[in-house]
């Protein structure tokens, strides 16, 4: 009753504001509460007047919506009713978008994001037709049942590919393309023109990740490589292809069994590393003994930041913090001889967690300790 009762309220003040609304244009427009196909009347009222105002940004988000038969279908009928295309920025979060193959009204549309949207296959298929001037797409959670085939797009710049299930393979052919963010999630990337690449995060969930890089191979200006690894992949060969032009690498270690050999195959094909930062580290004595190989391998390295906590990129600009899980002994090969250990009793401020206590007790320090006699002209920053 009380949902049914503050959507209702909610819907009130929204017509409410609306038809006090005395101005002649709309900048934007955007809704963000509980709502679904049993609002279809009062979306469709809402979309027509923001269109009707000129509005080049609208955002819809409706929550709670689980099942497809629920969602809302966005009225693509009414841009063509309206004969108006002034709508360049489209945003889309638990609906149905389903225009014709032949929809003509996305043709100024130079941003579109889509997550959990029903999307029909054959628009999909020939979305670069319909919008051509597309520079953004984002699909996160989007259940595609074909190949995904991105472009041929001059003017595609910005692409994310997060959570989707893509029965079939990706195909990206954008000559523009700057950033990439893709988790490999039930596919692969089977073909990529994107000769001006140059930054990708990867979050690996299924293991392609040998697979992308090799299609990184072909991007000559990559600089910027973020590799989320939480699960398994396959292993990386030492005769990989080389990868020039990366200056930057940042890695996320989210595994206990992290395959640091074929990690070090990945550094060994970036001759002109210069930075690297390693997120999640444990403190654990073979994740020192890698980090001693990386500064060895990467002769160009100018900087490497060891963080055993902070914030995790997520990808489409989202952040989750992460705790210090060090433990006493990590350092240790065998922690069971090590005798002197530090009480809980010991951590008089309550604010800070024990492991990161011990961290900042012991761990930053042998760390340190393990670190010293490598020689390197690189700073390490151990935080």
């Amino acid at each position: 009753m009380s949902g049914e009762f503050d959507r209702k309220c909610y819907i009130k003040r929204v017509n409410e504001v609306l038809e006090l609304y005395s101005g002649n244009k709309l900048t934007s427009f955007k809704v963000a509460f509980f709502l679904d196909q049993k609002d279809t009347e009062v979306l469709d009222k809402w979309v027509r007047f923001a269109i009707t105002k000129g509005a080049q940004k609208l955002d819809l988000r409706c929550y709670g919506t689980l099942s497809a038969c629920d969602k809302y279908v966005f009225p693509h009928w009414i841009l063509t009713d309206l004969n108006i295309s002034t709508l360049k920025h489209l945003s889309l979060y638990q609906c149905v978008l389903k225009p014709p193959t032949d929809f003509d009204r996305f043709v100024q549309l130079t941003t579109l994001s889509l997550c959990d949207v029903e999307v029909d296959q054959d628009f999909l298929e020939h979305l670069f037709s319909a919008c051509f001037l597309l520079e953004s797409l984002t699909l996160i959670s989007c259940a595609m049942h074909s190949n995904l085939i991105i472009g041929p797009s001059v003017h595609l710049h910005d692409l994310k590919v997060l959570v989707c299930s893509v029965f079939g393979r990706i195909e990206i052919d954008a000559v523009n393309l700057s950033s990439l963010e893709y988790d490999g999630y039930n596919t692969q990337i089977s073909f990529m023109k994107t000769p001006k690449l140059v930054t990708i995060f990867f979050k690996g969930l299924q293991g392609p990740l040998p697979n992308v890089l090799t299609q990184l191979t072909s991007c000559p200006e990559l600089s910027t490589l973020h590799l989320q690894i939480r699960e398994y992949f396959e292993h990386i060969p030492q005769t990989f292809l080389t990868l020039r032009n990366l200056k930057k690498l940042k890695l996320d270690l989210l595994l206990d069994d992290l395959e640091l050999g074929s990690v070090l195959n990945i550094l060994r094909t970036a001759p002109l590393l210069e930075e690297l930062l390693m997120m999640g580290f444990q403190g654990m004595w073979f994740e020192i003994e890698f980090t001693i190989c990386i500064l060895k391998i990467a002769t160009k390295l100018e900087s490497m930041v060891i963080d055993p906590h902070g914030s995790f990129y997520d990808g489409d600009e989202t952040w989750y913090n992460i705790t210090c899980s060090y433990e006493e002994g990590n350092e240790d090969e065998h922690p069971e001889e090590v005798i002197e250990g530090i009480s809980k009793d010991d951590n008089v401020d309550d604010n800070v967690p024990y492991e990161l206590f011990c961290w900042q007790k012991r761990g930053r320090a042998a760390v340190q300790e393990r670190l010293k006699d490598v020689k390197t002209a690189a700073q390490v920053i151990i935080l």
